[in-house]
């Protein structure tokens, strides 16, 4: 899957200057603590790795936790749906173009309000096209494919403040703790 992902022109890519915008507009302090779930190949870690902020990435899969840790970030193989991390632990929980592959993502998000203190930032794909792109390249069914208002329903349930940003080809929903 990801070797064929990667094999993507970077602008047909779901992360890019649009998301590292959003990040660094929270005005997190550096040195923060950042959970990156769901961290692929590590493009998002290590650009908040050289921003200055303390980087622990996740991912189920053993070749992504490896690729990750020889780019000097601390690496676990570890499910969304558990998270083997106290309670507040992190200043900023993400993921990027994770939920969406999940039919049920409620146990995602509650996680992700439990170990955050302040934000989650959760990146997912928007349009048709894009979509469209991921069934083909990823196999995603269409019953991933879900509106602005099922993610906000679904955000609001577990935090006091839910914003949605829209981009070019993601929306990004800001979620405070």
């Amino acid at each position: 899957m990801w070797s064929t992902y990667l094999k993507l022109p970077a602008f047909l890519r779901i992360s890019g200057k649009e998301v590292e915008n959003i990040l660094l507009s929270l005005g997190l302090k550096k040195g923060a603590k950042v959970l990156d779930i769901g961290c692929g190949y590590g493009r998002i870690s290590t650009f908040l790795k050289n921003q200055g902020y303390n980087v622990v990435a996740i991912d189920i899969e053993e070749k992504m936790v490896e690729e990750v840790r020889r780019k000097g970030i601390k690496t676990y193989k570890m499910s969304a749906e558990n998270l083997k991390f106290r309670k507040n632990s992190f200043d900023l929980v993400l993921t990027d173009g994770l939920l969406e592959h999940f039919k049920n993502p409620e146990k995602i998000l509650k996680e992700e309000a439990r170990v955050t203190k302040k934000f989650v930032v959760n990146f997912i794909p928007k349009t048709a096209w894009w979509n469209k792109i991921l069934e083909i390249i990823q196999g995603t069914p269409k019953v991933y494919w879900r509106s602005k208002e099922w993610w906000i329903k679904r955000h609001g349930k577990f935090f006091k403040n839910v914003q949605c940003k829209e981009l070019k080809r993601i929306w990004a929903f800001i979620c405070e703790e």
